[in-house]
């Protein structure tokens, strides 16, 4: 009786496994798209602070507010070391 009752567990786990599956494929799938959108994001991100760092950096600014602004605009990029390295 004990050996059938692990037999029925083990089925249960395997058919769940088996359901499963092709959810887990689904949302591995959406989660690398979800990662290029924000690579892509992050590309197009570059390319409109780098000017700004380049200027403020060719200018010396000392202007608190210009820099603040733009630090706290690039801080939602990094995880991008592109943007790390402006």
């Amino acid at each position: 009786m004990g050996k059938t009752i692990s037999q029925n567990r083990q089925r249960s786990r395997l058919l769940i496994r088996i359901e499963m599956e092709p959810q887990m494929d689904d949302l591995v799938q959406s989660i690398g798209e979800i990662a290029r959108a924000g690579r892509r994001l992050a590309q197009q991100a570059e390319k409109q602070y780098a000017p700004e760092v380049e200027d403020i950096l060719r200018t010396q600014c000392r202007d608190p507010r210009r820099i603040e602004h733009l630090l706290d605009s690039m801080l939602d990029f990094g995880f991008d070391a592109a943007i790390v390295d402006l």
